[in-house]
């Protein structure tokens, strides 16, 4: 991924499990999503995926996740293609039921309607 000097630079700041808090004010984004610029923890469960993730961070690399990573959050095989550009695949991860929670929910349905 090609980051920015500036937003390495912010990424540098957030720590584990933190979000933009963490940036000095002279830095931090005055406008925007208060999801943007949060580090994943590695000791818990993601947060939700949304469909803008540009500025999510690795737990410990200092990088966005990849969308292969965003995928497997939602539970996507690897094996998934997403087509068009990176905005266009997040829309598609983000906009998508976690595929194993859709898995549960139909075989709920089927148990209820096999009743």
């Amino acid at each position: 991924m090609n980051h920015s000097e500036q937003m390495l630079l912010k990424m540098s700041y957030v720590k584990e499990g933190k979000g933009r808090e963490c940036i000095p004010e002279e830095l931090k984004p005055k406008t925007g999503d208060i999801r943007k610029y949060i580090r994943l923890d590695s000791n818990k469960p993601s947060f939700c995926i949304t469909t803008d993730n540009r500025k999510v961070f690795h737990y410990s690399l200092n990088r966005a996740l990849t969308i292969r990573e965003l995928a497997r959050i939602q539970t996507f095989p690897d094996s998934f293609i997403f087509y068009g550009n990176r905005s266009s695949q997040e829309k598609q991860i983000g906009n998508a039921v976690p595929l194993k929670l859709s898995e549960k929910f139909a075989k709920k349905i089927k148990e209820y309607l096999n009743e």
